[in-house]
């Protein structure tokens, strides 16, 4: 199976648009809800929140999941999986 960071650099889908950086920024706009009447307009207070991520996760969960999606055999459900116990109160009442 070939990882994406054994491909060439082209045809890495992340780095063939953009550079990638630890920091990502969120930009929130809220309407002011404090004026004291409307007269046709919001107003919005900006703010931006910076937020350091590490998607070095991200690669192995996507080769994880192909490979139980290649799978012939269903994985086990897990003791804390809401849908699992879901499907096990469906399959009681069927």
């Amino acid at each position: 199976m070939t990882k994406i960071k054994d491909l060439p650099k082209h045809k890495r889908p992340r780095e063939k648009l953009f550079e990638k950086g630890a920091v990502g920024y969120f930009v929130f706009a809220n309407a002011d809800k404090n004026l004291p009447k409307f007269d046709g307009k919001l107003q919005f207070k900006l703010s931006i929140l910076d937020h350091k991520g590490d998607d070095s996760w991200v690669e192995p969960a996507i080769l994880k999941i192909k490979k139980v999606l290649d799978s012939d055999s269903i994985p086990s459900a897990g003791e804390d999986c809401e849908h699992c116990e879901y499907r096990k109160l469906i399959k009681n009442k069927e």
